[in-house]
Parts: structure tokens; sequence; C-alpha cells
């Protein structure tokens, strides 16, 4: 399988916001297609959101485009404003 993994390190929610936590989203796609095929996320708050939002995306064939196409709620003590 022709893949590409990618890994960034944020945090849990706004950093302005009080309490932020470190956050690591790994995923992995197909080189040519850009369909999603596996995702990490290691951190204390919101992996369950990340997670649930990702494994969407696999479970539809989704590409890595799409990822940036969900619509989900934000609000400062529960992500951040770029959590993309």
């Amino acid at each position: 399988i022709n893949y590409i993994s990618s890994t960034t390190h944020s945090s849990s929610h706004a950093g302005y916001y009080p309490d932020a936590l470190p956050l690591s989203i790994k995923i992995t796609f197909d080189k040519e297609t850009s369909r999603l095929y596996g995702a990490q996320v290691v951190g204390y708050d919101g992996v369950d959101k990340r997670i649930d939002q990702l494994a969407m995306v696999i479970k539809h064939k989704g590409t890595i485009y799409d990822l940036v196409q969900i619509e989900h709620a934000y609000a400062p003590p529960f992500s951040s404003a770029k959590d993309r």
C-alpha cells in the first residue's frame, strides 16, 4: 500500500483558555487518492471527539480533504479553532 503519514502536535483546546493539554494526532492516507486509512489520537481531553470524526471519514471511505469539510461545534473549552 502506497501511503503517507502525517503527525500533528497541538493542544486539547484553545491556548488562551486555561489548562490546555498536549494532543497528538497521526493520520495515514493513500499517497495517490488521499483516502484516509487510519488515525491515532493521543492526549487527555477531547480525544474522543476527534477520533469520532476521523472514524466517520474512514467508514465512509473519505479523503483527507473531507476532514476539512466536516461541520463540528466549536467552543474554546473543548477544541482549538485550528483543530484541523
